[in-house]
């Protein structure tokens, strides 16, 4: 699209939607609903500086292997016991390098993770429970630590352009030659106001 000539002339476009096959939608189908259909992505980087050193002499260190493993086991808790159910997020450290050789214990320990979330809100609460996590673990050590965070793939401002473009989306299926969105079966729709009624039934 972009060597056909897209971005020549006139005004640039300010966004973009993407569409992809589904393969339990049966059928020329448009399958849709609000709010956001995928999390956004932030990257985080940790680095815990302690002080390197022999490994015969862990006193006279400051070793940061076991800081950034017990960051890591407090993050589990960050998410599970800080974090909505139904408003969730996913924080996965997926990468841990510290280290040279079998008998140094190094001065610094590196942490690389993402974050993944579906609003706004909670993914500024993890953003801000990773750094205040990270740098009392730390700070519990003696250590220092750094956190950064790259929220170059956080989509959330989209939402807003997204419900502007659904209008016209609409009306465009709803031209002749179109077939739009089919609502399910009624007895779907019985089916799960029934299993919701009995899910969320109060005890007698």
């Amino acid at each position: 699209m972009i060597e056909e000539g897209l971005l020549d002339g006139g005004a640039a476009p300010d966004g973009g939607l993407r569409a992809a096959r589904d393969a339990s939608a049966h059928g020329r189908r448009h399958l849709g609903a609000p709010g956001p259909a995928m999390a956004s992505g932030d990257t985080i980087q940790i680095v815990v500086r302690g002080r390197g050193g022999h490994a015969s002499a862990p006193h006279d260190c400051l070793d940061p292997i076991p800081i950034a493993c017990e960051i890591v086991q407090a993050f589990q808790t960050l998410v599970t016991r800080r974090v909505h159910v139904f408003d969730p997020a996913v924080l996965t450290i997926a990468k841990i390098e510290a280290g040279t050789t079998r008998n140094v214990i190094p001065d610094t320990a590196s942490l690389l993770g993402t974050i993944r979330t579906v609003s706004e809100a909670t993914r500024e609460r993890v953003l801000e429970g990773v750094r205040r996590v990270a740098e009392g673990v730390a700070s519990a050590h003696g250590a220092e630590v750094g956190v950064e965070a790259d929220s170059r793939l956080s989509g959330h401002g989209e939402r807003r352009r997204l419900r502007r473009l659904r209008p016209r989306h609409r009306a465009r299926a709803d031209r002749p030659g179109r077939r739009a969105h089919r609502e399910p079966p009624d007895r779907w729709r019985a089916r799960t106001s029934r299993t919701c009624s009995s899910a969320f039934r109060a005890p007698s």
